[in-house]
C-alpha cells in the first residue's frame, strides 16, 4: 500500500516465532490470524481504511503503521484498533505489547 514495510524477520523476531503464512486477499474470517499490521502512507490510507475495517468486520485485531498513521494517530483510531507511531523496525515489538492488541 505504500510506505516502509516491515520484514518477515522484524516480523519472526517480535513473535518469538517463525513467520509461517502470508494472508492475500483471501476470506478474512478464515485466514489464521488474530492480528493484521498495515503499514501506509497518506496516499494508501483510503484503501487501509477500507482493508482495516473488512479484517475488523473478520474479527480480526488491525493494528496500523507508518507515515500517515504516525502523523494522524487520531483519525486513524477512527478505524483501527492501534496504531504503532514512529519507525516499525523499531517500535513494533513493543507494539504488539500494547494492551489491545496482546489480549
Amino acid at each position: 500500500m505504500g510506505g516502509a514495510s516491515i520484514t518477515g524477520e522484524t516480523l519472526e523476531s517480535a513473535l518469538g516465532r517463525p513467520m509461517l503464512n502470508v494472508w492475500t486477499n483471501g476470506v478474512p474470517a478464515q485466514a489464521k490470524f488474530k492480528i493484521a499490521a498495515i503499514s501506509f502512507n497518506t496516499s494508501g490510507a483510503p484503501r487501509a481504511y477500507r482493508e482495516a475495517q473488512r479484517l475488523k468486520a473478520a474479527g480480526k485485531i488491525v493494528m496500523a503503521g507508518g507515515v500517515h498513521p504516525s502523523a494522524l494517530p487520531s483519525e486513524t483510531l477512527k478505524y483501527f484498533d492501534a496504531v504503532c507511531i514512529g519507525a516499525g523496525d523499531a517500535n513494533f515489538p513493543e507494539c504488539l505489547r500494547m494492551p489491545s492488541v496482546a489480549t
